[in-house]
């Protein structure tokens, strides 16, 4: 056959045309194979990123997305699942922008886009605004539905009303038992308003569907610490400190699971490495204040305190072992002085507690309660929560004054006044200042617990 082929070649060289046909013909059939071999490997990256959807892991999602807009980025389909994917990570400018893709695409609004476009607003906040539409298609028992119960929860998480969230997730898991971004948000909000335990089997149960869940993990580990399990938290964190190798976060999380089981010698040898490299981590700095104190050396303690708390002013833990270590170095009167300032902020704890457990579910459209939190968080140095709780105010009622002034003072006191000035604009009765997004509302359960 060979031979053959080489005679054929042979006698197309002998005649031009002959030859000319034979390598269009070579050519056409290798830009069809590399064609198909592209399509191949697009409907690839789309079938793994349905794939990685199905197990929640988002941005490996997004990322075969990525590589399959590259050969379609013409596909309707893979520009709306990237929109939803995005919407689900919390990128609302990346959503929108491909949804506006998939109606250029189509030329008109089709109800798959207007589903996500409903969504996206859901989940940014507009809960109430778009309820009548999103709780029509749940009766109807939508193919969606499972989307929109989980952009509405993360619409109420984001504004702080988690006993609304609480009952839209119990219908997610009515609907879908055992589904483990449920039982995750679930966790998150029993974290918040209780009871923790509740939260704990939550986390277990992700797990169990899922072993290599990270965030379910800690939050794990951390409840355990906090409820005096140490060893059963300590074997959690050490797979992810396996899977995770350098992570300060996860290895301030294992000191202080050393630090619980009573071995403060070994906690204290991670938190060193973890300070060397950065020497302004507020958790490592707190612990290393903590586990000196533990280890009699009281005056050492109080400079990692110190240096602790002008990260933030608010943790609550560096506070109570700075109050502790003064008063075994004889310093009464400045252990006084921090003993109140603990006073403050066990008292704004409880204030911001009560709001989030019962208040904002009674008035979930009061800008005064959500004004009221962010300045006391601001007052306790917690600036990135306070700002956000203002914000989430603002979203309530983008004319609530205090709020304005709330954010203006802030923004002022901390060298921002570009930030500040449309705030003042506002104020003075110029044109209403631009909102800013902000960001998921996490941070703030946890300076309501006291968070470490």
């Amino acid at each position: 056959m060979l031979q053959r082929a080489r005679k054929s070649l042979r006698q197309a060289c002998r005649r031009p045309w002959r030859l000319l046909a034979v390598v269009s013909l070579l050519l056409t059939i290798g830009l069809g194979a590399a064609l198909f071999g592209l399509h191949a490997w697009a409907g690839f990256h789309y079938w793994r990123a349905g794939r990685e959807l199905e197990r929640y892991r988002l941005v490996e999602a997004r990322a075969h997305l990525e590589s399959c807009l590259h050969v379609w980025p013409a596909s309707f389909d893979v520009h709306l699942l990237a929109a939803r994917t995005a919407r689900r990570l919390d990128d609302y400018d990346a959503a929108e922008r491909h949804l506006s893709r998939c109606q250029q695409l189509r030329g008109s609004l089709s109800e798959d886009v207007v589903l996500e476009q409903t969504l996206v607003r859901a989940q940014r906040g507009g809960m109430d605004s778009v309820m009548p539409y999103l709780k029509s298609l749940v009766e109807q028992n939508h193919p969606a539905t499972p989307l929109i119960l989980e952009a509405m929860a993360r619409g109420y998480i984001r504004a702080f009303r988690f006993g609304d969230a609480a009952m839209l997730l119990a219908l997610w898991q009515e609907r879908r038992p055992g589904d483990k971004q449920a039982s995750l948000l679930q966790g998150y909000v029993h974290e918040q308003i209780g009871p923790e335990q509740a939260a704990i089997e939550n986390y277990r149960r992700v797990l169990e569907v899922d072993p290599e869940h990270d965030e379910a993990r800690v939050r794990l580990a951390d409840l355990l610490v906090e409820r005096a399990m140490p060893a059963e938290a300590l074997e959690h964190v050490q797979l992810l400190a396996a899977r995770r190798p350098g992570d300060a976060y996860i290895l301030v999380r294992l000191a202080r699971c050393l630090y619980a089981l009573g071995r403060p010698e070994e906690a204290e040898e991670i938190v060193d490495r973890i300070i060397a490299e950065q020497p302004r981590y507020r958790p490592a700095l707190s612990l290393k204040g903590q586990l000196a104190l533990t280890l009699n050396r009281p005056a050492e303690a109080e400079r990692w305190l110190r240096e602790s708390l002008t990260v933030d002013a608010a943790d609550y833990y560096s506070q109570f072992s700075l109050a502790r270590s003064l008063r075994e170095q004889g310093k009464d009167e400045e252990a006084l002085a921090a003993e109140v300032r603990l006073k403050v902020l066990e008292a704004d704890a409880q204030r911001i507690r009560k709001i989030i457990q019962e208040d904002i579910n009674r008035s979930p459209n009061d800008p005064a309660i959500r004004t009221e939190v962010g300045s006391i968080l601001l007052r306790a140095g917690s600036d990135r929560e306070g700002v956000q709780w203002l914000y989430s105010a603002l979203r309530v009622d983008p004319t609530y004054p205090a709020a304005h002034r709330a954010l203006a003072a802030h923004f002022d006191r901390i060298g921002e006044p570009q930030r500040a000035a449309s705030h003042h604009r506002f104020l003075s009765g110029e044109p209403e200042p631009a909102m800013e997004s902000g960001s998921a509302a996490q941070p703030a359960g946890r300076a309501a617990k006291g968070g470490r």
